[in-house]
């Protein structure tokens, strides 16, 4: 990390511990496929493990979520990537809905999170977008949900005929954290 990096970092952090915590919602997207990874393998201590993978282009499931306490967490399945258009009408018609007057949106710096358009309609229902700094994934807390979402999924994949199914799936047995919304 640039020592200019570790300075916005800094004064993120800070920023963050100055303000109440129920008006923060952290965003993210993740994905989904059916290849075939390996979450655990075996090396000499202290080597790299390596292993083959297919570079293959497989059936993808991608989400949006937000993750706030005790706000609702709103996903949004599609097949695919994430792009503007997506994620513009996830904010309209998932997140900002849930929101109050004065909350932060907490954005990592993927490009279709930058525009115009965003920050008026953020700014419309009187919230603000916080923009993580560089290098710092680990200061979004709803990036803690993925991995467990993910191991929930690995194993399940199989007994379902399709990506999509198992996705869904794990979004709905979560019922007790999960606000499901669909476009």
């Amino acid at each position: 990390m640039k020592k200019g990096d570790e300075e916005k970092r800094r004064k993120f952090e800070e920023k963050l511990s100055k303000t109440d915590k129920k008006r923060l919602i952290y965003v993210d997207e993740s994905g989904f496929d059916n290849r075939d990874d390996y979450p655990l393998g075996y090396s000499p201590k202290g080597e790299r493990c390596h292993a083959l993978k297919s570079g293959k282009r497989t059936e993808r499931v991608s989400w949006i979520g937000d993750l706030g306490w005790p706000k609702l967490f709103t996903p949004l399945t599609f097949e695919g990537s994430c792009n503007r258009n997506l994620f513009e009408a996830w904010l309209d018609r998932c997140l900002l809905p849930q929101l109050e007057e004065g909350d932060i949106i907490i954005l990592d710096n993927g490009s279709f999170h930058h525009g115009e358009s965003i920050k008026e309609m953020v700014e419309e229902v009187g919230c603000e977008i916080w923009y993580l700094p560089a290098y710092s994934p680990d200061l979004n807390k709803i990036e803690n949900w993925w991995s467990p979402l993910k191991t929930w999924m690995r194993p399940k994949l199989k007994d379902f005929e399709a990506v999509r199914e198992c996705v869904d799936a794990a979004f709905k047995s979560c019922t007790n954290v999960f606000a499901y919304c669909y476009i």
